[in-house]
């Protein structure tokens, strides 16, 4: 099925949001342990080069580099990015970058793994797309793929979802596991395994986990 399109919020939008709600979404989800996040580290090779698409203030950065990768994030939110990188400092082999997910500052062949963590859904069909086959020209054959999505009963736009302060993101989208599984495959990618699971907080909120590899 193909989605409506047109009201996904904007990057920009997006960018700004999480700048001013930078604090509070810190202190609610900092502490947290997104869902997969083991599972994807045990599937990563030691001394890995992994990539965190909307690195956010740099959680999941840290916990990759302390298990001994070289961590790269990617966000568009520029305070996001400048506590990422507070959180890095010191680790040489690890940065945040100040970028949107369709041009990858990056050159290619030069990661082992991706993961992302509740990103793509800020994204369009069409954006989507191409920040997939960027992570197809980033990364090393057979690298490992973890999305975290939201998940609908059907695939489209949905109003209504809010940051922890309250600020209303006016359309995120919603993928069903065969919708995103086929997104994948035209893109390039080889999807394994495509499993709805529940939100660790917000009671109701599922999410899509989708691993594939390069």
């Amino acid at each position: 099925m193909e989605p409506h399109r047109p009201e996904v919020t904007s990057p920009g939008r997006i960018a700004s949001l999480y700048d001013d709600h930078h604090d509070r979404y810190v202190e609610r989800t900092d502490h947290l342990v997104p869902p997969g996040r083991d599972s994807f580290l045990a599937a990563v090779p030691t001394y890995s080069t992994v990539l965190d698409l909307g690195c956010g203030p740099g959680r999941d950065l840290l916990a990759f580099a302390d298990a001994g990768h070289a961590a790269i994030g990617v966000d568009v939110s520029a305070a996001m990015v400048a506590t990422a990188r507070d959180r890095l400092a010191g680790r040489p082999d690890c940065a945040a970058h100040l970028a949107d997910l369709t041009a990858l500052p990056l050159p290619d062949g030069s990661v082992d793994a991706v993961w992302s963590n509740g990103v793509v859904h800020h994204l369009s069909v069409d954006d989507l797309r191409t920040a997939l086959r960027e992570v197809r020209r980033v990364c090393r054959p057979g690298a490992p793929v973890h999305l975290l999505t939201r998940a609908g009963d059907v695939t489209g736009v949905a109003f209504g979802g809010r940051p922890a302060d309250g600020g209303s993101v006016p359309g995120v989208l919603l993928w069903t596991p065969a919708d995103f599984e086929a997104v994948l495959r035209d893109t390039g990618l080889v999807p394994t395994v495509t499993a709805v699971v529940a939100d660790p907080v917000v009671a109701d909120l599922e999410w899509l986990h989708a691993i594939a590899t390069t």
